[in-house]
């Protein structure tokens, strides 16, 4: 008995990791909601989604998918910072740099250090571009 318990804890947790795994923090709960849900919009179809960031950014696709595997970065984390290097107009490796040195402080530190404060007009048009990216993918996704 003790041991099918165990074996059950091991499978709930291990199904319960991808989900864990989709938590981004940024110190706005709005916008942890919308970054979420482009997590599970483009995990649906990450091919598409990797398209439509090279084609907006100018980002080859092929850096992208470095980023998701070298960098472990999910979906929405490398829209975020390609995002946030546009608002503060810096290059993504700038922001990937920033974000290595505040990793474990988060994604709303990350762009304090980019000058990005909260409820700043950059952070409502950061908050903004990314509500629209989630509705343009789940519009995309009814098709």
């Amino acid at each position: 008995m003790t041991r099918r318990f165990l074996i059950a804890v091991i499978v709930l947790a291990v199904l319960a990791m991808p989900l864990a795994a989709q938590d981004i923090k940024s110190g706005d709960s709005g916008l942890d909601t919308t970054l979420k849900s482009i997590n599970i919009q483009a995990s649906a179809d990450i091919g598409s989604f990797t398209v439509q960031l090279s084609a907006d950014f100018g980002v080859k696709q092929a850096q992208l998918q470095t980023w998701m595997k070298a960098e472990k970065l999910q979906p929405a984390e490398i829209y975020l910072m390609l995002e946030l290097g546009r608002v503060a107009n810096k290059p993504p490796a700038t922001v990937l740099g920033v974000y290595k040195k505040n990793k474990g402080k988060g994604w709303g530190a990350v762009a304090q250090a980019m000058g990005i404060k909260p409820g700043s007009p950059e952070f409502k048009a950061l908050k903004a571009a990314a509500a629209k990216r989630n509705q343009k993918l789940k519009a995309k996704k009814k098709k």
